[in-house]
């Protein structure tokens, strides 16, 4: 899931005490944080665009309908 992802950099800091984390070490960490965040808020935003899709089509399938069901009592 999402959460592994987001921790996996603060685990591999965490099982490595012995490799000393320099400022290379600490702009990688940032940069691997912010890029996971980056994707999950692409994903996130991704899956919100297609929820309004299938929501626009819903309310649009829902309003011909009503039209149609509207023309036809019109006609009657």
């Amino acid at each position: 899931g999402f959460s592994t992802e987001l921790l996996s950099p603060y685990f591999a800091l965490r099982y490595s005490p012995s490799a000393p984390i320099g400022d290379e070490g600490f702009r990688l960490l940032i940069g691997r944080s912010v890029v996971q965040i980056g994707f999950i808020i692409i994903s996130a935003s991704l899956t919100g665009l297609l929820q309004s899709v299938k929501i626009a089509r819903a309310a649009v399938t829902l309003a011909t309908g009503l039209l149609k069901k509207a023309g036809a009592e019109a006609t009657l």
